[in-house]
């Protein structure tokens, strides 16, 4: 179990899926905006929901102050690991606005974490194909989504993007 933090108008990088993980977020403080499916709602403090494994959603801050939530991943598998990554490559500038990764980042995260988490889009084989033939290309360029950009994550909080 983590805790989640979010300013207003944050969001997750995109609409995603954990191939083999249930999701569960409480809302402590806040709203929460979610799309579960094609289901979309707002959770405010004491809601509570569950994204089976498989299943597209997102989330986003919906309100005008922090959101806090508690999010439990079953079973952990390396999601904290992915999610250290994902954010290590914000702090070092190489996601986009939004906190999408750049191409190489994203092949090479598909590659390390593609059990962890799936995004809606591009579609499926084309990830497979970017992480077969991007990511090999960007480890012998020196990239990498582990290492520096892992202790990248581990920031004081006045570092923190935006």
């Amino acid at each position: 179990m983590g805790e989640l933090l979010a300013v207003p108008g944050a969001a997750v990088a995109g609409p995603h899926l954990h191939p083999d993980q249930e999701e569960r977020f409480e809302v402590v403080d806040g709203v929460m905006g979610y799309r579960l499916g094609e289901d979309r709602g707002e959770l405010r403090s004491g809601g509570a929901i569950t994204v089976p494994p498989g299943v597209v959603h997102d989330w986003w801050n919906a309100g005008e102050v922090d959101l806090r939530a508690r999010v439990t991943v079953t079973p952990p598998g390396l999601f904290a690991g992915m999610i250290g990554a994902v954010w290590g490559l914000a702090v070092v500038g190489r996601t986009n606005a939004k906190g999408m990764p750049k191409l190489a980042d994203a092949a090479l995260l598909a590659e390390t974490f593609g059990n962890e988490i799936i995004f809606e889009r591009p579609p499926r084989a084309v990830q497979r194909a970017l992480a077969a033939t991007v990511a090999p290309i960007a480890r012998r360029r020196g990239r990498s989504v582990t290492g520096d950009v892992m202790r990248a994550a581990i920031v004081p909080g006045a570092r923190w993007p935006q």
